[in-house]
Parts: C-alpha cells; structure tokens; sequence
C-alpha cells in the first residue's frame, strides 16, 4: 500500500523506516565497492563496516516498529486498552535474518556470489557488480525481514493481552505484514523467524 493511502501517522512511520534502510542499503552498496579482485581479503576489509551498519539498522528499525505498532494499535479499541504483555526486544532481531540464519552468512552470500561469477566466466569488475546485485538485494531482505518481525511482535504485544482480558482483537495495522513464515530472497520459507524469540515479557 503506498504511505500516501495510509493514515498519517502510519504514513510517517513508513517513510521514516523506508529512510533507515534506504540509508543503509547505500552504505552497504559504498562499502562493497571498496571491494578488490581478492575476494576474501576485501570481506576481511569491509565486512566489519557492513555488518555493523546492518546491525545498527536492524536495531533502530526493530525499535521503531515495537514502539509504534502497539501505540498505534490502542487507537483501534473503543475501551481503554489492556496492559500490554511485553515489548519488543530490538537486540533480539539484530545479526538475524528472516529464515534463521546469521545476518553475516546471508551478507556473506555477496563473496560466494562474486566467485561464482568468476567461475561462471564473468571478468572480476563484472562479478564484483554481481556481487553488489547480491549484497543490495540481501540488505533490502534482511532489514523489510527484521521491519516486519517487529510489527507482528509490537502487536502481538496487544493482540495477547487483549484475548487475555477478554476484548475483541484489534486487528492489524494499515499495510502491516503479519506472515510469521516469510519468504527469504531463495523463495524458501521458515517457520522458526526472530519474531518467535523477540518479546519480552513483562
């Protein structure tokens, strides 16, 4: 759903996660094209600087999203609403990816990639641009991947306590992807996400 047919508040809270992660995609995209015809000693050099910048986004967008959703979600019950049953816990998302693995095997991918197009006859510069292919797809998936499973856990936050006191369930945000089983950038699907492991009780 585009952010303009959105309510406002929602609408402001899309773009502002749209900018967190355009912000790191770029960086990430900046830092692979540091990347020289060794393949492995150029992931020594730059793979620090892009798992760092994917893991503080992670974080921030995880953190945005279990603070927004369930405020946003209060609005939706005509009585006041039950305590929620915890929060989001954002350091639980960071260094994950959708389907379970680690974010450094998914940003990894990049390096296999790149060889492989090596391998596949591609010249170095041509397999260092397959590899930016990979690595920017791969940032896009890990962070829409980590945005999501902070809104399922922010409302579930609602959801939870509001079956538990009896009221009616809400119902999802505006444009909110509620899947717990996503599809990675394979086409696989994986039933154990983060989200399972994100909430912290109160």
């Amino acid at each position: 759903m585009p952010a303009q047919n959105l309510p406002a508040p929602y609408a402001a809270y899309v773009r502002e996660q749209r900018r967190m992660a355009r912000g790191a995609v770029a960086e990430v995209r900046r830092q692979w094209r540091r990347t020289g015809d060794d393949f492995d000693a150029s992931w020594e050099s730059v793979g620090t600087a892009i798992l760092t910048t994917t893991g503080a986004t992670q974080h921030q967008v995880a953190e945005l999203a279990g603070e927004f959703i369930p405020d946003y979600m209060d609005q939706a019950f005509t009585r006041p609403p039950p305590a929620p049953v915890g929060r989001v816990n954002p350091n639980s998302l960071v260094g994950v990816a959708g389907d379970g693995r680690t974010a450094e095997g998914l940003m990894y991918g990049a390096v296999t990639r790149t060889k492989s197009a090596v391998g596949s006859g591609l010249t170095p510069q041509q397999a260092r641009a397959a590899g930016l292919a990979w690595i920017t797809m791969a940032t896009t998936t890990l962070l829409a991947d980590t945005i999501r499973a902070g809104e399922v856990v922010g409302g579930a936050t609602r959801v939870v306590g509001s079956r538990s006191s009896g009221r009616s369930n809400p119902g999802h945000a505006p444009g909110a992807r509620s899947s717990p089983a996503a599809p990675t950038h394979h086409g696989k699907h994986s039933s154990a996400t983060p989200a399972a492991c994100a909430l912290t009780c109160q």
